[in-house]
């Protein structure tokens, strides 16, 4: 249990840590500045990570979850152009 005490902690961290690079800048904004970018892409990379860490019946008792969580990641790391 406390196993997944720790990981849900550690999604809690960063998706505050994520919703707070993101406050108050607009996409635009976001994709312009390089360090603020790759720290959001970072973050969400790692949601994505911990969540594979939850167990499986978790996962399956809340589909929409982590499915909610791992769309933002593949549409915001997909649409950086150089």
């Amino acid at each position: 249990m406390s196993d997944l005490i720790d990981t849900l902690d550690d999604l809690a961290l960063l998706l505050s840590r994520a919703e707070q690079s993101v406050k108050g800048r607009t996409f635009e904004d976001l994709i312009a500045n390089e360090e603020a970018y790759e720290a959001l892409t970072y973050r969400l990379a790692m949601i994505g990570e911990t969540c594979k860490k939850l167990p499986e019946d978790l996962k399956e008792r809340h589909p929409q979850a982590t499915h909610k969580i791992s769309l933002p990641a593949c549409f915001i790391t997909s649409m950086k152009t150089e």
